[in-house]
C-alpha cells in the first residue's frame, strides 16, 4: 500500500527525522530513503516517479489513518532504522505531531499474562494481568515488571509454545507463567545444593545447618549487589524475603520465602526443594557452617561445664570454630523439628 504524502511534507519530515534520529551522524539522504520505504515506496526515486502520477492509487493520510498506522509504522521503522520500537514510536509522533501528540506517553502494544500456582503470590492472587509495552521486551522482563522474580518461574508458554526467558514479547501474545517446582522446565535448584541467606534469616540458617545442609550466612548486611555476586559464583540458592533481590540478573536460583516464622520457613524450604531424603542431622556447625566430628572427652574438658561432663559421655566438635556439641535439651527440640520436616 502506497500512502499519499506531498513532496513538501516529505521534505519537512526528512528534516525532523534527521534532527531527532536516535543515533548520531544521521544524514538526510539516509532518512529520506527510509521514510519513503515506510510509506510504501521502493525508494525516493520511486516516490518522485509516483508523485507525478495523480492517477496512481494512494491511500490518503488523515488523523484517523495515521493513528491506526502508528503501531505498524513503529514496528516497520524500527526494523528499517535498526532501532527499538520505543525510539521509532517517538520519532513517528514527531513526524505527525499534530495527529499523534496525545499518544506521546501511551504504550502501543499489550499482551495478556496469566499466572498459575505460587506465581500468584506476587500478583495479589490476580491470575491474569495485562502487560503494556512499546519495544520488544523479553518475556523475562515482562514477567518481572509484573512482580514475579525469574527464580520463581518453572516454565513459560507463549501462545501455547514453551518459551525461553529471552523470547521477545509481541503484541497480543497470550503468556502463561507456571511456578518453579522439581521437574519444571527451568531448573529450580543446581546439582550441588548450597544455600545463601540474607541478613534477616539467621534462625533459618541454623535450622538448615542443623539438618546438614551447606548454608552461607553473614550476620551483618552485605548489600544486595554483593549477595547477588556471591550467588552467581557457584550457583548458590538464594533464600530471602526481598523480592527485588531475586530479580537481580546474576541470581540464577532462589526463592522468596512466604513464611516469616523461622520454623515455618525451614519446613517451606524442605518441602519446596524436596530435602527430607538428603538430611544429615547434626553434621554441620550451626554457628559457622563447618563440619562436625566426634571427639574424645579429654580433648574438650576445658570447653565444657563440669555439670555437663558429669552426665554426658559423647561429644562432637566443629572442625573450624571448635564449638562443642552434646545431646542436651536443645538436641531433643531439634530432633522433633527434623521429624516434622520429614513428613512435609
Amino acid at each position: 500500500m502506497l500512502y499519499s504524502i506531498s513532496s513538501q511534507a516529505l521534505k519537512q519530515q526528512v528534516k525532523v527525522a534527521t534532527k531527532f534520529w536516535p543515533f548520531a551522524g544521521a544524514k538526510a539522504s539516509h532518512t529520506r530513503e527510509i521514510l519513503c520505504r515506510l510509506y510504501g515506496y521502493k525508494s525516493y526515486h520511486h516516490f518522485q516517479k509516483i508523485a507525478s502520477h495523480s492517477h496512481c492509487d494512494k491511500k490518503p493520510l488523515d488523523a484517523k489513518a495515521v493513528t491506526m498506522k502508528l503501531p505498524e509504522w513503529s514496528a516497520k521503522l524500527a526494523a528499517l532504522g535498526r532501532m527499538n520500537q520505543a525510539q521509532s514510536k517517538q520519532l513517528i509522533i514527531r513526524l505527525w505531531y499534530g495527529y499523534l501528540k496525545e499518544y506521546k506517553d501511551t504504550l502501543l502494544y499489550q499482551s495478556e499474562v496469566r499466572f498459575y500456582g505460587e506465581c500468584q503470590d506476587f500478583t495479589s492472587n490476580n491470575n491474569s494481568l495485562t502487560y503494556h509495552f512499546d519495544a520488544s521486551p523479553s518475556v523475562k522482563d515482562c514477567i518481572e515488571s509484573l512482580g514475579v522474580p525469574h527464580t520463581e518461574i518453572g516454565s513459560i508458554r507463549i501462545n501455547g509454545d514453551l518459551s525461553e526467558f529471552t523470547t521477545p514479547v509481541r503484541d497480543q501474545d497470550y503468556i502463561e507463567v507456571f511456578p518453579s517446582k522439581p521437574g519444571s522446565y527451568f531448573a529450580c535448584k543446581p546439582a550441588k545444593l548450597t544455600f545463601l541467606l540474607d541478613v534477616h534469616l539467621g534462625a533459618l540458617a541454623r535450622y538448615l545447618r542443623m539438618a546438614g545442609f551447606d548454608t552461607l550466612y553473614h550476620p551483618q548486611d552485605q548489600g544486595d549487589k554483593l549477595l547477588a555476586e556471591v550467588a552467581a559464583l557457584q550457583d548458590y540458592v538464594l533464600l530471602t524475603r526481598d523480592i527485588g533481590l531475586l530479580k537481580h540478573a546474576k541470581v540464577s536460583y532462589g526463592r522468596w520465602l512466604r513464611n516469616q516464622d523461622p520454623e515455618a520457613q525451614f519446613l517451606e524450604v524442605v518441602k519446596h526443594y524436596q530435602l527430607s531424603q538428603a538430611f544429615k542431622p547434626f553434621s554441620r556447625c550451626i554457628k559457622c557452617n563447618g563440619k562436625i566430628g566426634k571427639v574424645v572427652t579429654e580433648s574438650i574438658i576445658d570447653k565444657v561445664p563440669t555439670s555437663v561432663l558429669e552426665v554426658q559421655k559423647e561429644f562432637s566438635q566443629c572442625q573450624v570454630c571448635k564449638q562443642v556439641y552434646w545431646t542436651g535439651s536443645h538436641f531433643k527440640r531439634m530432633e522433633a523439628l527434623l521429624s516434622k520436616a520429614m513428613e512435609v
